[in-house]
């Protein structure tokens, strides 16, 4: 008509009008005057299907056509509802025949809310999407290497479409020891995933997760567990780790125990302990089983430190003088065999391991060939065809000549020292040296590594040992790569004072006095919660307790929010560990992060982020009895409401992470049939969940 055509008309109180050029108006009586939003330049009068929406705030009007806001203006008020009382759709509210509207209508909506725009985009393109998409299944494993497998499932299916999956990867079932990068990683659009960065001959669990555009998230997959291919049989594995006794043990399993001969101290190691040799004589001996004298092919591989050798060289390993790993006096290595008629060698040339620092050694015998690895790279090789005679000396020694020679007497440390039954691949002695990182600090420019980024809480934990007394080392955690001591958000430090402490909003504090000696090795956890910027300290001297640096410490200034998603545009998060030295040096290793929290009465309730709700939606009539929200850190608080703000139920978790809904209201009774938004709070950390129930 002339004036328009009624859409929705609530009386005169409100109304969205289709104009008579094609344009759209909506407007609302106050009681005392009309205030309306006019689109111009638009025309739905086009015979083609439109979406029109109609949007009051408390101050402004909206109309959006197809999904886009077309018009807006300021409209401040409330509706009067003086001008009629029923809601008419297709005609004017007050009967006049002036607005009868021409054409079609479909799927009228009021809300008891204004939309946002993502909302009403959402309704244009198919609606508020509430649906999870179906649990991910047919999980699967297959080109399994030592270090990775590739995982493959069967899509997902979504009432609109499903956008991706997120994988978590844990060491255990109860994925409690997730593996770094791989704790809610988003997958995108794929049904296959190369899982890398794991360890040889280990059981993996994993548990997939699909989404939709909208955020709903299918529950979690059945947990599928995969293994990474083994590595070669170790037939010995001296790993030093006892705290005191005359024997080591052997990892391998096979039983090859070894004595403690002489004078064998126990000192840190790159992994927990190690065996220190002062050039007297003392050794690990072990007897020489069949398992530890392969005749085609071997590898031998330990961790060492020396600052001096013999002038013929020090024996690392010796299985009698059959084969031989061994650092020459000018820091070189070499690494030997007997055929039974002759010696036949492979020597590195212009390398030094004889620094005072840890270097990993590897020597490795093919059929045909002699090979030499420092710190996971190979220095040196040779051909060198032939089997191992063993008719020189039949026990092996660790830091000694297999046969007894004085000559040949390590001075310094070995740990970690391993024979294997084959010839290591290049790849394979990497991956053993890169295991054990050992990382040297002695300059005040930032080292560092990026790790995947945290916003709820975590732990981290590593390994370090200052090589001097008077010292100023730092080890520290913050949003980005720190180029100077200012940027850390949390950091502990060996100071020039010679005692421990940690970073807090007021600079470096202690609760207590905690010293330091050179060259004794100490352990740290760190216990963090970004959304709070607390952090508590902890470190563990060898052969002492665990001691408290800080407990519940705020961060340090001026990154004294570093962590809160909601700094630096979205972007703040602490993701990367950084390590300085301003005097001395010390040696830093065994960084590892747990996305699960240790247990720490000083930092506040864990973040809420994997919260989440299933069945969506909930179907009462169909059998579904209950709706499930898991994901919760204990004592996190839930609350239902009706978008008009009425509040339906709440509940706090227990320690079992859930609560489950029955799907009636704090009274008792059924709750109808609609949106529910589901708020979730724990600390400073909130979620809002939408929950549909179909009655």
């Amino acid at each position: 008509p002339a004036l328009g055509g009624e859409v929705v008309s609530m009386g005169d109180n409100y109304v969205l009008r289709v104009m008579s050029d094609g344009n759209v108006i909506f407007f609302f009586h106050s009681g005392s005057a009309y205030l309306k939003v006019l689109t111009t330049g638009v025309n739905v009068r086009d015979g083609r299907w439109h979406h029109l929406a109609g949007v009051k705030t408390a101050g402004q009007l909206q109309v959006f056509v197809d999904g886009a806001v077309k018009a807006a203006a300021d409209a401040a008020g409330t509706v009067g509802y003086a001008l009629g009382s029923d809601l008419y759709i297709g005609r004017h509210g007050n009967a006049s025949t002036a607005y009868n509207f021409n054409g079609v209508i479909d799927e009228a909506r009021i809300y008891g809310t204004a939309l946002s725009a993502a909302e009403v985009q959402a309704v244009y393109a198919g609606g508020i999407d509430v649906s999870s998409p179906t649990v991910p299944g047919g999980l699967s494993g297959s080109a399994a290497t030592r270090s990775s497998f590739t995982l493959g499932w069967t899509a997902a299916t979504d009432n609109v479409g499903v956008s991706g999956y997120r994988l978590d990867v844990s060491l255990n079932s109860g994925f409690t020891s997730l593996v770094a990068g791989y704790d809610n990683l988003d997958l995108g659009n794929a049904t296959s995933k190369s899982v890398s960065g794991l360890f040889a001959g280990t059981v993996y669990f994993v548990r997939l997760r699909a989404y939709d555009a909208a955020g709903n998230a299918s529950p979690d997959s059945a947990v599928f567990s995969y293994s990474t291919a083994a590595l070669p049989p170790l037939v010995g594995y001296w790993k030093f780790d006892e705290a005191s006794g005359g024997t080591t043990a052997d990892a391998s399993g096979l039983g090859n125990t070894g004595t403690l001969n002489g004078v064998v101290a126990r000192v840190s190691g790159v992994s927990g302990s190690a065996v220190s040799f002062a050039g007297t004589g003392a050794s690990v001996s072990v007897p020489g089983t069949a398992a530890l004298k392969p005749a085609s092919a071997l590898s031998v591989a330990a961790w060492v430190k020396t600052s001096s050798t013999p002038a013929l060289g020090g024996e690392v390993v010796s299985m009698g003088d059959n084969y031989v790993l061994r650092v020459m006096s000018d820091g070189n290595v070499i690494f030997f065999f007997h055929s039974g008629s002759a010696y036949l060698k492979v020597l590195t040339t212009g390398v030094n391991v004889r620094d005072g620092r840890w270097h990993h050694l590897a020597g490795v015998k093919t059929a045909g060939q002699l090979q030499v690895f420092v710190d996971g790279a190979v220095k040196a090789a040779a051909d060198a065809a032939g089997t191992v005679g063993y008719m020189l000396g039949s026990d092996l020694y660790i830091g000694r000549h297999g046969n007894g020679s004085t000559a040949y007497n390590f001075n310094g440390v070995i740990d970690e020292a391993r024979i294997y039954g084959t010839a290591l691949s290049a790849a394979e002695v990497h991956a053993i040296y890169a295991a054990s990182p050992v990382t040297y600090v002695s300059s005040a420019t930032f080292q560092g590594e990026a790790f995947e980024g945290r916003v709820s809480a975590f732990t981290v934990a590593f390994d370090a040992t200052p090589l001097g007394s008077g010292i100023e080392g730092i080890i520290g955690l913050s949003d980005v790569l720190a180029a100077d001591f200012a940027r850390l958000a949390i950091a502990v430090r060996f100071s020039r004072q010679n005692v421990i402490d940690a970073l807090g909003s007021s600079g470096y504090t202690a609760q207590s006095v905690i010293p330091y000696a050179a060259n004794v090795g100490y352990h740290f956890r760190l216990v963090i919660n970004p959304p709070a910027h607390v952090y508590s300290a902890y470190v563990t001297p060898r052969g002492a307790g665990e001691l408290t640096i800080v407990a519940g410490s705020g961060f340090g200034a001026p990154q004294s929010s570093a962590g809160d998603p909601a700094q630096r545009g979205g972007g703040g998060r602490l993701a990367y560990w950084n390590i300085a030295s301003q005097a001395g040096m010390f040696e830093f290793g065994n960084f590892t992060i747990s996305a699960a929290p240790d247990a720490d009465p000083a930092i506040p309730a864990a973040a809420v982020s994997r919260a989440r709700v299933y069945p969506n939606p909930f179907y009462p009539g169909r059998g579904q009895g209950q709706v499930t929200f898991d994901g919760l850190p204990q004592g996190a608080k839930v609350k239902i409401y009706t978008l008009q703000g009425e509040l339906v139920w709440e509940a706090t978790a227990g320690a079992g992470g859930s609560v489950v809904w029955p799907g009636k209201n704090n009274s008792g009774g059924q709750a109808a049939s609609g949106l529910y938004l589901a708020y979730v709070k724990s600390g400073k950390d909130e979620k809002v969940l939408k929950l549909s129930v179909v009655r």
